[in-house]
């Protein structure tokens, strides 16, 4: 188990586990439903959100034991049915350290090692120019330009 401020991250029985610390929501990813991850720069603070989709939804566990965190699981259920893509946004700490459980059990995952200049990424996929935007992985080898489209990121201008 590996645990940044706010969560814990592990794998067990072919699953990415992501605890949070504070709600107490265990969100439980097949790693065979994972089809595709991008990491994109969000502000000047070099702050970034991965969005992770899937194939399958995800599942949720309640990891509290109290009455306080099965009210709060219950709320939390209210926002969070048949999701299909996961949207993270942590601390650049917590989100290598999720990357790197990713990549343990997804080999073709590309983890950037310049996060810190994340405002200055510049990718040209497919013949389209993007920005503050990274493919991390892809189970059937898409382009970034593809992976945006697929999920309808891509907007032309």
């Amino acid at each position: 188990m590996k645990g940044g401020e706010d969560i814990l991250v592990y794998s067990k029985n072919g699953n990415l586990i992501i605890e949070s610390k504070i709600i107490r929501v265990r969100e439980i990813i097949s790693y065979q439903h994972i089809d595709d991850i991008i990491i994109k720069h969000v502000n000047e603070v070099y702050d970034h959100e991965m969005d992770i989709f899937l194939s399958q939804s995800v599942k949720y566990e309640n990891a509290g034991n109290n009455l306080i965190h099965r009210i709060l699981f219950q709320i939390f259920l209210l926002f969070h049915q048949n999701k299909r893509t996961i949207n993270i946004s942590q601390s650049n700490e917590d989100l290598l350290i999720i990357l790197n459980e990713i990549k343990s059990n997804l080999p073709k995952t590309v983890i950037p090692p310049d996060l810190d200049k994340s405002l200055f990424w510049k990718k040209v996929s497919d013949n389209h120019s993007f920005s503050l935007v990274k493919l991390v992985f892809s189970k059937n080898n898409l382009s970034l330009f593809e992976v945006l489209k697929k999920y309808n990121k891509y907007h032309e201008k």
